[in-house]
């Protein structure tokens, strides 16, 4: 390794690591004002906004020499807020007010940034027009991942990234970079970083996947994997059993599926014995129900799609896959795999392993932006979008107006529509590659959302509990496929899918063979290549023939 230091304790702004604290102005900068073609009659009301918040000045009043002046900023309401007799903020620090990233592409003298937490999506494009930073901090941007719009950053030295952010190897291309914190990142191909000669300190930290890569040389778990009677499926024998691997949710003492390390160590040894030859390693927890909070967990750990509003990423090297393996899903229980409803009226089923396969390719990331029921930015849902699919959304053409601010749709969940009976939407069709761009529809996308009760049901305005789901919102925007290609670039279009799936179960005790008829069962109806006279919709029936799950043979 080339790299003089990489730590993997070490955290920007402690005493070794003060980055920030340690820049200095280049004063040789010249014409870097002229280069943002400023004018105050072409900005948005966003960036008027925000010019204001930024120069403490009317917009009016502001030129491009006041922009040209500002070299140095930092959005922080902890330090902008809390003065006192032994404090001062320093003047360039300003609250976290922005509404939107509008307007801050005329920053262009700009040379060290702290972004701070704004929490406006996913669309970072105002970075590229940031070409004179040396020093950039992007440590609570959490959905930044595009490492491209970085580019144009010719003097960047220091990097700060947020966590989970995953295309290491694509700072690489960064020749300028001396100082990377990528703390807590998701992948462990760090090998184009350690050997760029120019950096001097690589910050891989908090629990990031090289982290937890390296620890598993320091264990000797030994885990019970073989291969069930019929030759379709494996077990995984752990003290436990399923409970064990799908455990409450607790920050402090990760276990089970939460724990990336332990998941790492499992999916190491089933390729031990395994070939390289599965997009998603899928667990069914050998029981018939599970106290755990969620009926599917997904994790991706690669993405070898463009336009899908992840990056181009690989950590399959951590879980012993030569790059083939997508995704793991976690199915908890039986009755979460495939479940019957109670009532003989109903003749609809609930699952959640369609769902849970379709996150390993993105989801409501596809989306510049999206809010959930309450408000708050979501991921991976379609959440209060006219998206209609398995990952959430509503039908647009139920959407109507109440009154000033307030809508109904037919019944919808932010989070996903559970029932076995739906088909992938548009969206989700050119998501997973078959569908072209020319045929997805434009999506209604809410912003400003909030409930009108705990239920979001329209009691309040006539209808019946049950009847279609309300909620408030202060904008309505229409996302055309040609804005999402714009943030995105476009998702290659391949006519078909099939997704090979490695299914084990896992149980304390070996599995019977009525249990592993059980398993068999609710599988083949998923893998079945063919429509189902059942009422629901398998994957091949839910995607129109076009995705095709499979089960490719274990052998020996």
């Amino acid at each position: 390794m080339l790299a003089s230091e990489i730590d993997l304790i070490g955290a920007v702004g402690s005493s070794d690591y003060d980055w920030g604290g340690a820049w200095r102005p280049d004063l040789s900068v010249v014409g870097c004002a002229e280069q943002s073609e400023f004018s105050v009659s072409q900005l948005s009301a966003a960036a008027r906004l925000n010019l204001e918040l930024v120069t403490e000045k009317n917009i009016e009043d502001v030129t491009a020499a006041d922009l040209g002046e500002i070299i140095q900023l930092r959005f922080s309401d902890a330090f902008y807020f809390y003065e006192s007799d032994l404090y001062e903020a320093p003047e360039y620090v300003r609250p976290e007010g922005l509404v939107s990233y509008d307007g801050l592409e005329y920053l262009t003298c700009l040379q060290w940034l702290d972004l701070g937490n704004q929490n406006f999506g996913r669309d970072f494009r105002f970075l590229t027009s940031l070409s004179e930073l040396r020093y950039l901090d992007l440590e609570m941007a959490f959905e930044f991942q595009d490492t491209e719009l970085l580019n144009s950053m010719t003097q960047l030295e220091a990097l700060v990234l947020p966590q989970s952010f995953k295309s290491l190897q694509d700072l690489a291309q960064l020749t300028s970079l001396r100082r990377i914190s990528a703390r807590s990142s998701e992948s462990c191909n760090v090998g184009p970083l350690v050997a760029m000669p120019q950096l001097e300190t690589l910050l891989l930290g908090g629990n990031s996947d090289f982290q937890e890569w390296v620890g598993i040389t320091e264990l000797d778990r030994d885990f019970d994997v073989s291969i069930d009677p019929t030759g379709r499926y494996m077990q995984l024998l752990i003290e436990g059993g399923a409970s064990a691997f799908n455990p409450a949710f607790d920050l402090e003492n990760l276990s089970g599926i939460y724990d990336r390390q332990y998941v790492m160590d499992v999916v190491q040894s089933i390729y031990e014995s395994r070939d390289d030859a599965y997009d998603v390693i899928i667990f069914v927890g050998n029981a018939d129900t599970s106290d755990a909070s969620y009926a599917g967990f997904a994790r991706q750990v690669s993405n070898n799609v463009d336009g899908l509003g992840a990056p181009v990423w690989s950590s399959a090297s951590c879980y012993g896959s030569a790059g083939r393996l997508r995704g793991i899903v976690t199915i908890p229980a039986m009755d979460a795999l495939w479940q019957r409803p109670d009532s003989e009226l109903i003749n609809t089923a609930s699952g959640s392993l369609t769902h849970e396969v379709l996150h390993l390719w993105g989801g409501g990331d596809l989306l510049p932006v999206i809010e959930n029921n309450n408000g708050n930015i979501a991921g991976g849902h379609w959440g209060v979008s006219s998206a209609n699919g398995i990952l959430g959304g509503f039908d647009l053409e139920s959407l109507s107006i109440l009154e000033d601010g307030t809508y109904r749709a037919d019944y919808f969940s932010d989070v996903g529509n559970s029932n076995l009976d739906l088909f992938l939407s548009p969206l989700e069709l050119y998501m997973m590659g078959v569908l072209p761009s020319s045929e997805v529809p434009d999506t209604a996308v809410f912003s400003g959302v909030s409930q009108v009760n705990d239920i979001n049901s329209c009691e309040d305005y006539g209808f019946e509990w049950w009847d279609g789901n309300c909620f408030s919102a202060t904008k309505q925007t229409m996302v055309s496929i040609e804005d999402i290609i714009d943030v995105f670039g476009e998702r290659p279009y391949e006519r078909e899918l099939d997704i090979s799936l490695l299914v084990v179960a896992v149980s304390e005790a070996p599995l019977t063979d009525a249990e592993w008829s059980q398993i068999d069962e609710r599988i083949s109806w998923y893998v079945e290549p063919s429509a189902v006279d059942d009422f629901n919709n398998n994957m091949w029936e839910a995607s129109l023939g076009k995705i095709r799950l499979t089960l490719p043979p274990l052998g020996d």
